[in-house]
């Protein structure tokens, strides 16, 4: 694949197969998986990230918005990653996908929910809501 070489490994074999057999980009929780190649894809994402303290061989599949993200690593195993740091999830690419087609909200598998109170900017009076908490699981130890 073109990807693997610009990327100068190869990906792990069932995302490589969901590329290739699939589709190029679109499944998947959030705002579904991205282009693998391109604008606003994978490997420019992987690309920009990684000239900042972004985590070699990690790349970012699905985007979650406000800078949280589910990636994948050579192992196949999804890592959530926000400003908290990489996280690693109970699952694989190939179990992330499968929940996700069994209509599992994977937001809730790997978030914690955390109550917070706003302020109502046209009412003024507090809101209790839940936003993003932190990520389930433990730190990820890049391999390979």
């Amino acid at each position: 694949m073109k990807a693997e070489a610009v990327l100068g490994f190869r990906l792990e074999p069932f995302l490589r197969r969901v590329y290739r057999e699939v589709c190029d980009g679109g499944v998947g929780p959030g705002f579904g998986s991205m282009p693998l190649m391109g604008n606003e894809s994978v490997l420019s994402m992987y690309e920009s990230f990684r000239l900042g303290p972004w985590p070699e061989k990690l790349l970012p599949v699905w985007d979650w918005g406000c800078a949280a993200w589910s990636c994948v690593d050579v192992e196949g195993r999804i890592i959530t990653n926000d400003e908290g740091g990489p996280t690693l999830t109970r699952f694989t690419t190939r179990t992330w996908l499968e929940a996700w087609v069994g209509g599992v909200d994977l937001w809730k598998e790997i978030y914690e929910d955390k109550d917070a109170t706003i302020i109502n900017p046209f009412t003024k009076k507090p809101i209790a809501t839940k936003v993003r908490g932190t990520a389930k699981g433990r730190p990820w130890l890049k391999v390979n």
